[in-house]
């Protein structure tokens, strides 16, 4: 199992606002990985489990808005 940097979390939850998917930031991880990371970022409280993001989501994402890639 692949452990998720800080950075790829954070770029993953750019790219979900911004672009409306996760894009190439996990390509690499396999299906339990990716869902091991969407896990991480609903219990951080980024996102909802309605996959809706959430205020202290919206912000981070305006904090780190140059992480986003496609």
């Amino acid at each position: 199992m692949k452990k998720a940097s800080e950075q790829t979390l954070l770029t993953a939850l750019v790219n979900y606002k911004c672009v409306g998917y996760f894009g190439k930031v996990l390509r690499s991880f396999n299906l339990k990985d990716k869902r091991t990371i969407v896990d991480e970022l609903i219990n951080r409280g980024w996102i909802t489990n309605d996959m809706q993001l959430t205020e202290k989501g919206s912000s981070l994402v305006k904090d780190n808005i140059n992480l986003c890639q496609y």
